[in-house]
């Protein structure tokens, strides 16, 4: 499997309180990585219900959206790349949130996603729960979550779940990327899905590799 290196980062935004905080992490992993950071505001389709029978909004009211949001991504860009000193592009696009965002990962080869679990209002929340869950199960490229409370500062400690599957062990480059980036402690936890002692002393195994890897990498761990 190719080294896992953060060169390229996708912000989804809709500039509610969870996405800046998530945008926040971004600016400090794009920082300590040299790398690029791009933010994405995607226009789902709207009604109008202004009059007896709801109807699709003309294309004059989305070239208006359009203008406003650039003009305001473009500020928070300029923002962001006085103050941090990293490349920072900005787009708009159109269409089904969770498949945008997944559509401009692949074609532009990011890889990373952050991207906040909560949006801007109510019931229809931008990123709320359905929209975070499925960029998690469709996107080809790790993705982080960062929720409305979330801290900023880094990621102190990371918990590193290892079970049986290949899927799992996939995933120990992508930690430790992030353990050197932020200085981490990396909690190692084996978990069995079932009480089958093969299975369980495979876990066990995995487990030992893992934490004989990040010795050798001088990462600071522990095993629970």
């Amino acid at each position: 499997m190719k080294k896992f290196e953060i060169k390229k980062i996708l912000l989804p935004t809709d500039f509610s309180d969870t996405a800046n905080n998530a945008l926040q992490q971004a600016i400090l992993l794009a920082r300590l990585a040299c790398a690029e950071l791009k933010l994405l505001y995607v226009i789902e389709p709207e009604m109008n219900f202004s009059g007896t029978i709801p109807m699709p909004q003309n294309e004059a009211y989305y070239d208006r959206l359009k203008i406003n949001l650039l003009d305001k991504l473009k500020k928070i860009v300029d923002n962001i790349a006085d103050e941090n000193g990293i490349k920072v592009t900005y787009e708009t696009r159109f269409e089904t949130v969770y498949k945008q965002i997944c559509s401009v990962a692949d074609d532009e080869n990011f890889d990373l996603i952050v991207m906040g679990t909560h949006g801007t209002s109510g019931v229809s929340e931008f990123f709320i729960g359905s929209n975070a869950s499925k960029v998690v199960s469709h996107a080809n490229c790790p993705v982080i979550t960062v929720q409305q409370k979330a801290a900023t500062s880094g990621f102190k400690t990371i918990i590193l779940p290892i079970r049986a599957d290949i899927h799992s062990r996939q995933k120990v480059d992508y930690v430790v990327e992030l353990a050197k980036l932020f200085t981490s402690t990396v909690i190692i936890t084996g978990f069995a899905d079932s009480t089958n002692e093969e299975e369980q002393i495979k876990v066990k195994q995995y487990v030992a590799q893992v934490e004989k890897y990040l010795l050798k990498l001088n990462i600071n761990h522990s095993v629970i």
